[in-house]
């Protein structure tokens, strides 16, 4: 029986890069349907309060996430795997970092999310880490494929400390 695997020769995490925006901006779309305009991920990257890391296969972007520190929190504002890079643990990973962040830059904040309430698979990854419910914004997202909405999910995790450590255990 032959298996379907990626060979993956070189994989690099790094900081978003202003000449990412483009390649970000696709990934966001094809991930989610839809994505932020371009001004928003050159903001993102320049901002000293905002930490946006991409990783690279073979020199080719397929995952990325962000965090913004704010005042009272830390706030999770994407994270984006490309469909052909996804079940091999880079939200996973991503994730991971981004909570080991926020401990070092804001141990005492809570950190908080929005997910589309319909992927199942984000929600779950969220829940594998601590986070947890706490609300739910109605009409927040638009479906790609209709002129629908999807609702967000809003999640919580008071300690990123024990949720980064929760996922490193396993």
């Amino acid at each position: 029986m032959s298996e379907n695997r990626t060979v993956v020769a070189e994989r690099v995490v790094r900081l978003a890069a202003e000449t990412d925006t483009a390649a970000l901006r696709d990934l966001d779309d094809v991930g989610h349907g839809t994505s932020w305009p371009d001004d928003y991920f050159a903001d993102s990257i320049e901002r000293s309060d905002v930490l946006h890391l991409v990783v690279d296969e073979d020199a080719q972007l397929v995952a990325h996430a962000c965090m913004h520190f704010e005042d009272d929190v830390s706030r999770v504002a994407n994270v984006a795997v490309a469909e052909s890079a996804r079940r091999r643990g880079l939200a996973d990973m991503l994730m991971t970092q981004l909570l080991d962040a926020a401990v070092l830059r804001a141990p005492a904040r809570p950190c908080v999310l929005e997910v589309r309430a319909d992927n199942t698979a984000a929600v779950a990854l969220y829940r594998s880490f601590g986070f947890v419910p706490c609300g739910i914004r109605r009409d927040r997202y638009p479906l790609s494929s209709s002129s629908g909405t999807s609702d967000a999910l809003v999640m919580t995790l008071d300690d990123p400390a024990m949720g980064a450590a929760r996922r490193k255990d396993r």
